[in-house]
């Protein structure tokens, strides 16, 4: 193999590999587009169901049907659980959260859990002291 087949070679793989990124980052465009994942004020006042959440998923015999009961009164955790899932698969929709939960499982709901809560506490720092989240 010459010279000139082995840099055609990386130029190939290096256009292959910039169309690749370009893909993914519109399937990652087109995924946050279809879920809401980033934190607004009004999200502050789905805490209480994030504590019964966490009390859950400490529980070994709880059921996976009171998780997605839970994950579906807290509309942008099961957003992020979702885009979760979606970013592990080669698919183009997002999945379900039942296909979601399936996929990520107990840790990945953790993972995520802990996520939104870091971003809570840093919209309620923002949002300064005695603000009712539901004013405005």
């Amino acid at each position: 193999m010459s010279d000139d087949d082995d840099a055609l070679q990386r130029m190939r793989e290096f256009a292959r590999s910039r169309a690749k990124a370009r893909v993914e980052s519109m399937r990652v465009a087109r995924f946050e587009e279809e879920a809401r994942t980033r934190v607004i004020r009004e999200d502050l006042a789905y805490l209480p169901q994030v504590k019964v959440l966490l009390s859950v998923l400490q529980d070994a015999y709880a059921a996976p049907q009171r998780l997605r009961e839970l994950l579906e009164q807290i509309p942008v955790l099961r957003a992020r659980c979702c885009l979760r899932a979606g970013m592990a698969t080669d698919y183009d929709v997002l999945p379900s959260l039942k296909e979601a939960l399936a996929s990520i499982g107990n840790l990945g709901i953790e993972a995520e859990l802990f996520g939104l809560l870091e971003d809570l506490t840093v919209l309620s720092a923002e949002q300064g002291p005695g603000q009712d989240p539901r004013s405005e």
